[in-house]
């Protein structure tokens, strides 16, 4: 009883409750014999788009750690122990999921990850067809979003961008294609904001940079075919209701991530004036003109890409992080940039297939043109996965040490021990010095990148001079910094396990 319990007390209640009000509405949405049997039928198809997604991905990338500088087992830490520093929501998800094998926790994490992104294609498809698309156009934006490389970099990974990616995509399908019918009325649009609201409120736990992203979805609404003061009202009673679903269920989550230390780190990095300086360049503006000239004839669906792309410019701050990272941060803002663009093929003028079906073969091709260096791994990310084999030689009772922090440098490992206190120590270039057969009975130690840093490499030194090391397994790995200004004195690094048997001068 107690098990079970615990287990509905991890649950991520917001998804849960989100879920029913999404069912009972639909249900109660579709009336007649031939309406249920259409509905089956598209959830029938949809279910197929989102098994073949997930197995499409796990064969196009492998499963992996993600999160720039050494932090992605940090994630999997707080999936397993409760709450992290930007919001308990990462936990909520994923929890339940990552205790049921506390010592491989991260297997679990991946798992899931890559079921809540195999839905991505299925709320597009709803997304697109929502706002006007025929189910070819829907079909081919579909295929898209199920074959982008920054999506599929991340859908089997740990990172918070995976999951508020994918947990706004629902939001935003619930938004455009529940309920259906028209004309809509304001009870339904309400009903639709607020189940689409508590999933909104489930990602605006997880992470403050995906609030930006989350405040544009009453704008898919708006880019469909219609008046455009019956659409602005409604994208109005969508953004208030959101809003207020957020509020009441999140909102002293959100002020409490703003008030602490990372919140406040976060907020002292914008500077509004540095990155207007930044991304104003020629190419950007003549877009922006471009896109102004197309104004009168779509207004909404153009004032939805242009805000969506100024927004998630402004908002972006990963600066130094690498091109794969950057491009996660991005695809956040996909469910309303996705939604115009279908719009706007939807409507092209003389209403004819063909640019559509170009605009999708283009996307396609460009995409494949960015799926290499988008998969990209850096070093820390190539260790971290080489931990994950060696790990088991490292008994249950026995203390694993490394070099885990150096200057701005931070590596975890995937070892994750007991929430309240662990075994393994990550030692900071800058602690005291202390023999490594001094800190328990059973110690081993693990040669980390950091060694092979300016930062690093003489703690390391310092450290491995105190003992005798056995070696059990070593590597290679290409040196590239997963953050700008973080990189290595040598390539290739190499990284190694190691028991420690005795202090260096024992007889």
């Amino acid at each position: 009883m107690t098990s079970l319990v615990q287990a509905l007390s991890g649950l991520p209640w917001l998804l849960v409750v989100a879920a029913i009000a999404l069912v009972a509405g639909i249900v109660g949405e579709v009336r007649g014999a031939a309406a249920r049997r259409a509905a089956l039928l598209l959830a029938l198809r949809l279910a197929l788009v989102t098994l073949a997604t997930y197995a499409l991905h796990r064969a196009l990338a492998l499963p992996g750690f993600f999160h720039q500088n050494g932090h992605g087992p940090m994630w999997v830490a707080y999936a397993r122990c409760g709450a992290g520093p930007l919001g308990p929501g990462f936990a909520e998800v994923f929890g339940v999921a990552a205790s049921r094998d506390p010592a491989h926790a991260e297997a679990a994490v991946f798992a899931l990850q890559g079921a809540l992104a195999a839905l991505v294609p299925a709320a597009v498809y709803l997304v697109a067809t929502g706002v006007g698309a025929a189910p070819w156009l829907a079909g081919g934006v579909a295929l898209v979003a199920a074959t982008e490389p920054v999506l599929v970099r991340i859908a089997s990974t740990e990172s918070y961008y995976a999951t508020t990616t994918s947990l706004l995509f629902v939001a935003a399908a619930v938004l455009a294609a529940w309920p259906s019918r028209a004309p809509r009325s304001d009870r339904r649009t309400a009903l639709a904001a607020a189940c689409a609201g508590l999933v909104v409120a489930q990602a605006a736990r997880i992470h403050p940079l995906c609030w930006p992203a989350a405040a544009l979805l009453p704008l898919v609404p708006a880019v469909r075919a219609g008046s455009v003061r019956a659409l602005l009202r409604e994208a109005a009673i969508v953004g208030v209701v959101i809003a207020l679903v957020v509020a009441a269920t999140s909102g002293g989550e959100m002020l409490h991530v703003l008030d602490g230390s990372e919140g406040q780190g976060w907020l002292a990095r914008v500077d509004l004036t540095e990155t207007l300086a930044r991304n104003a360049t020629p190419g950007r503006l003549v877009v922006l003109a471009a896109a102004a000239l197309w104004l009168r004839r779509e207004p909404l669906a153009i004032a939805a890409l242009v805000v969506a792309f100024v927004v998630a410019r402004l908002a972006d701050l990963h600066g130094s992080s690498p091109p794969w990272v950057q491009a996660a941060y991005y695809v956040q803002y996909a469910p309303v940039a996705l939604a115009a663009a279908a719009a706007l093929l939807a409507r092209w003028p003389g209403a004819s297939a063909w640019p559509g079906r170009l605009a999708v073969a283009a996307t396609l091709a460009l995409a494949a043109s960015r799926f290499a260096p988008m998969q990209q791994q850096a070093t820390d990310t190539r260790e971290q996965e080489a931990m994950l084999a060696w790990r088991d030689l490292v008994p249950p009772d026995a203390s694993l040490v490394w070099l885990g922090r150096a200057g701005l440098r931070v590596l975890a490992l995937p070892v994750y021990g007991d929430c309240a206190r662990s075994a393994h120590h990550p030692i900071a270039a800058d602690d005291a010095p202390a023999p490594l057969a001094s800190l328990g009975r059973r110690v081993y130690y693990y040669r980390s990148s950091l060694c092979s840093s300016a930062d690093g490499r003489a703690k390391c030194g310092e450290m491995e001079a105190t003992a005798r090391l056995v070696p059990l397994a070593a590597t290679t790995i290409p040196a590239r910094a997963s953050m700008t200004g973080l990189g290595f004195d040598r390539d290739p690094v190499e990284v190694g396990l190691f028991r420690v048997e005795a202090p260096r001068d024992a007889p």
